[in-house]
């Protein structure tokens, strides 16, 4: 008798990165198998009545409860990725350190920091409390928050969604609080910034304390 030998499982891999990038129109999912590879399927782009990602998810689903078994399923979905060498990029990160500098002179001088934000920004701090625009610009312009650092430690990284981005750095910040005393700690800070016809808009900004907040300390 002959053992026989079993047929290896199929190796799944699925590309949903046009399916979920807006700027993708003419492909909408790509399979391949192995052993035996298939040709890339094309399809037409959905119309507007069928979101691509629900075109992509169900395409998926359906593969999935088809009967074959799937060794290994791929999804490789680079919606939030960065684009590296683009020219939007490093005008962003230009965008976000002249930002910064502006918010460290904002208690001299807050009309240059305005400039950076949207008319519906909302910040979060490190405790969690949201402070809108006009009570933010109040705060530093007398005094009540006066960030005498924020320094970036590291490389500002930056995801773009059309025109919408998501900028996320770690930082050193020093920022003295009126009546509270002086905070030096290093911090994670993400910033929604949307495009408009005169530049970037900052419009929502949270930034989390790496570890834990430190005491304040009086000076």
């Amino acid at each position: 008798m002959h053992r026989r030998r079993g047929r290896p499982d199929p190796q799944v891999s699925i590309d949903l990165t046009p399916a979920l990038d807006d700027d993708q129109d003419d492909t909408l999912l790509t399979v391949s198998t192995a052993p035996g590879t298939s040709a890339p399927r094309r399809r037409p782009p959905p119309g507007p009545s069928h979101p691509r990602r629900q075109i992509a998810l169900a395409a998926l689903g359906g593969l999935l409860v088809g009967g074959a078994t799937v060794a290994a399923v791929q999804l490789v979905a680079s919606q939030q990725r960065e684009i590296s060498g683009s020219t939007t990029v490093a005008e962003l990160r230009g965008v976000e350190m002249e930002r910064l500098t502006d918010l460290v002179a904002a208690d001299r001088d807050a009309a240059p920091f305005a400039a950076h934000l949207g008319e519906d920004f909302l910040l979060v701090d490190v405790t969690g409390d949201e402070t809108p625009r006009p009570q933010y610009l109040d705060d530093l312009a007398s005094g009540e928050l006066d960030f005498r650092q924020f320094e970036p430690t590291g490389e500002i990284l930056v995801r773009l969604h059309g025109r919408t981005a998501v900028v996320e750095h770690e930082s050193d910040v020093d920022i003295a609080v009126a009546g509270v005393g002086v905070f030096r700690h290093p911090v994670r800070t993400t910033v929604v910034y949307e495009r408009h016809e005169d530049g970037w808009s900052a419009v929502h900004e949270s930034t989390a304390a790496l570890g834990d907040l430190p005491r304040p300390t009086q000076e």
